[in-house]
């Protein structure tokens, strides 16, 4: 006759997050205190300096978010000025806006391109709504208990609506 020796793996420590109150399983229970992301990244960073956000993530197992949040925390050390990227080549760590020579001038010229663009998204919209409702009108029978007075004067309301927008571009392109 022979046993079967079974162990149970003890159940697992959980640590929580002091802010929101979120546990997970410890990975050891050793009852050394966990090392915060921030001391992580900024030993790695002493240890490895210059090297890119990205790096640095794969390296600790990390997300990008929480190594910029560590390296932007008091308690890390500063994001470096310079990385080398994969291709071996120095980078700039932070880029920074370019000063302009005159914001104003900035200023209108972003307030033309709005405009411009939301010209561009009326004109869009001006055709989808047009296809929508020739959809509607193309429509099969509804059965007359879809049809309410709402409805109807819905339609009638839109096709005034519309009645006057062609009025209103006959004129804009005859007149110019």
């Amino acid at each position: 006759m022979t046993a079967k020796i079974v162990s149970f793996r003890k159940p697992a420590l959980e640590i929580g997050c002091t802010a929101c109150g979120a546990t997970v399983d410890a990975a050891c229970d050793c009852g050394a205190p966990y090392m915060p992301a921030d001391q992580r990244v900024a030993e790695f960073d002493a240890a490895n300096p210059g090297r890119p956000t990205r790096e640095v993530a794969a390296a600790l197992g990390m997300n990008r978010g929480t190594v910029s949040r560590a390296r932007n925390s008091g308690a890390a050390s500063a994001a470096p000025e310079r990385v080398i990227g994969a291709d071996g080549k120095s980078y700039a760590a932070i880029r920074t806006r370019r000063a302009s020579v005159d914001d104003d001038d900035d200023d209108q010229t972003a307030d033309a391109e709005h405009v411009e663009g939301l010209r561009i998204i009326a004109a869009r919209g001006f055709f989808n709504r047009v296809r929508e409702a020739k959809e509607i009108a193309t429509l099969g029978p509804l059965l007359p208990s879809d049809v309410t007075d709402e409805m109807i004067k819905a339609a009638e309301s839109a096709a005034a609506a519309w009645s006057t927008v062609a009025h209103n571009l006959r004129r804009m392109i005859t007149h110019v």
